[in-house]
């Protein structure tokens, strides 16, 4: 299967492997045994529909979803990994994002979940092998996607909110303690190296990153 990245649920029960054939798996973390991942076919394995290429993953705080990003589409897969939820398991939702012409890479959410930032290349970039000639020669973009509850559903809204400026292949994103700081890498912009965001909380522009 080739697996890939990985995440670790907030209860530490439970293992999500993305994998460069388009599965996701799961692995019990007592045993390190593969278990059935598809609620809906009790398969061992669960794989988007389409032409999916699962890259990079993030769990969030309240063990409720795990977000994927492809690394060839503009799209984020997001899987309900709650155990008490009927739709267990199951991608419930596909996002189909803007301004990320070459798919996407890494990904975090912020400490207090209200916000998902997703880097998004302007050239393909797969670990240590980059197309250089693939892409645009803009600059990349760091994705902004709204996750607070909608009053009505009470789900996250999962609005995509704004797109900040990044230099040349935009790839790592990571949170930090303070829900209003999150820091993403270039992977070939050694002058740029490391980006600053502020105020993500609250919606950052391309001025608010240092």
């Amino acid at each position: 299967l080739m697996p890939e990245y990985l995440a670790v649920t907030p209860d530490h029960s439970r293992i999500y492997v993305t994998t460069d054939q388009g599965n996701i798996v799961v692995l019990d973390a007592v045993t390190f045994q593969e278990i059935s991942t598809d609620n809906q076919n009790t398969t061992q394995t669960l794989k988007p529909q389409g032409d999916p290429h699962p890259n990079q993953i993030v769990i969030d705080d309240g063990g409720q979803y795990a977000y994927i990003t492809d690394s060839l589409q503009p799209t984020i897969y997001v899987l309900d990994i709650n155990p008490y939820s009927a739709t267990y398991n199951t991608i419930v939702k596909t996002l189909s994002v803007k301004y990320a012409p070459s798919g996407l890479e890494g990904l975090a959410i912020n400490s207090d979940d209200t916000r998902l930032f997703v880097a998004a290349p302007n050239r393909r970039v797969r670990t240590f092998l980059t197309d250089i000639g693939a892409g645009l020669t803009g600059p990349s973009n760091i994705l902004d996607i709204d996750l607070t509850a909608d009053p009505k559903t009470g789900l996250p809204t999962w609005k995509q909110l704004a797109s900040i400026p990044a230099d040349q292949a935009a790839y790592g994103v990571a949170r930090t303690p303070d829900p209003n700081v999150m820091l993403f890498t270039d992977y070939l912009s050694d002058a740029k190296g490391l980006g600053i965001i502020h105020k993500a909380e609250i919606g950052p522009t391309a001025a608010d990153v240092t």
